[in-house]
């Protein structure tokens, strides 16, 4: 009876000491999952941060193609409008040297008439 006795108050004797322990388990558990949560939160975190990063880069890629389509596409329309305005000065400069050259030639008939109708005996003017 007396090893029993002695075994039961050494377990009493024991019980802070548990509780102590115990307190700590439950502490320094608290604590653990405090830092997972807080590792998790971060790996979120850094995990959005790539995919912005990802989706930026596709939407900056994006608007690179369309910009260098567009600048094909302006510089064969550039290329279209001077070819056309090209054209429409040729048929400018052909027009207005036409309609000189036809003045030109009207106004040598005028003046060889004008010389023959006066009776001047020297040759007409050639045009």
């Amino acid at each position: 009876g007396q090893t029993v006795r002695q075994a039961l108050q050494s377990l009493e004797n024991a019980k802070p000491e548990v509780y102590h322990l115990q307190y700590a388990y439950e502490k320094a558990t608290q604590v653990l999952s405090n830092a997972i949560q807080v590792l998790s939160n971060a790996i979120e975190e850094h995990s959005n941060a790539i995919q912005e990063r990802s989706v930026s880069t596709k939407l900056y890629e994006e608007k690179q193609q369309a910009l260098t389509k567009l600048e094909a596409g302006l510089v064969s329309d550039n290329e279209k409008l001077m070819s056309l305005a090209q054209e429409k000065v040729n048929i400018c400069l052909g027009r207005s040297f036409l309609f000189s050259s036809a003045r030109r030639q009207e106004r040598w008939i005028q003046l060889n008439n004008l010389i023959s109708t006066n009776g001047n005996d020297n040759k007409p003017f050639n045009s």
